[in-house]
């Protein structure tokens, strides 16, 4: 809990940071081929030609199958831009690049990766932060929690931990001890 707090913070202090959700996004709105693929798989969540995301997620949502079926035609795309960036960040020979991916082990990502960092709470605090975004309720949230690997899980994968519990200052500051740590 505080990925996007973090790579925020990566960001700010100077480290290139892909962001998978913002790729999809705009995906969504200029991958033509994806476009059709998603029309022709999941035609109730197209309107004139443009992806619904609200009506693709209703779909998608409590369906494990359904979430394959669309990740498998999203995630291919996804990859090539992340090759892309990470090609362009080498060619810069920035000495350390941040990719921001949900599901990181869930989908096997991280093999494709040096290491790994995950952002952990409580799951009290999971819970309050959550809620307070419009939208979500305790059952929506559940869903989300039952698409995804147990914490101690990811922790047990991860090459490094950093606790968002007590808010992004203290993070952030962890996150900058990480930085140093790994470019010196």
């Amino acid at each position: 809990m505080g990925k996007s707090e973090a790579a925020k913070s990566f960001a700010k202090l100077g480290v290139p940071v892909f962001d998978s959700d913002a790729c999809v996004h705009e995906l969504f709105v200029s991958d033509e081929k994806l476009k059709q693929d998603i029309k022709i798989n999941f035609p109730d969540a197209t309107e004139n030609n443009e992806i619904n995301r609200a009506k693709l997620g209703a779909i998608v949502f409590n369906s494990a199958e359904k979430t394959k079926q669309l990740e498998a035609l999203v995630h291919p795309h996804v990859r090539e831009a992340q090759e892309k960036f990470l090609a362009k960040y080498k060619n810069k020979k920035a000495p350390l690049v941040a990719f921001d991916i949900p599901l990181l082990f869930e989908t096997g990502a991280e093999q494709r990766l040096d290491k790994t960092l995950v952002i952990s709470a409580s799951k009290q605090t999971q819970q309050q932060r959550v809620l307070e975004r419009g939208g979500m309720t305790k059952e929506k949230f559940a869903a989300i929690l039952a698409m995804q690997m147990d914490d101690a899980e990811k922790q047990k994968r991860a090459s490094f931990v950093i606790s968002s519990e007590n808010g992004i200052e203290p993070m952030q500051k962890e996150i900058e001890s990480l930085i140093k740590q790994l470019t010196t």
